[in-house]
């Protein structure tokens, strides 16, 4: 499962559909997919945080 653009939302969709996958966690600041992935894992989660820049042409 790939996520980008973390926030709370996110989180929640993580903990729903996330089970028993590996969770992508990508954020344009790799600080903020650092966190998230951290608490995700700390729940329980097979997480790892990415760095994830937009294509050119694709809304950020």
């Amino acid at each position: 499962m790939i996520l980008t653009g973390f926030g709370q939302i996110g989180m929640a969709i993580a903990r729903r559909m996330g089970y028993g996958m590996k969770i992508v966690i990508g954020d344009k600041n790799q600080a903020n997919a650092d966190a998230i992935s951290k608490t995700i894992n700390e729940a329980g989660f097979d997480a790892v945080p990415v760095k994830w820049t937009c294509p050119p042409g694709l809304p950020s």
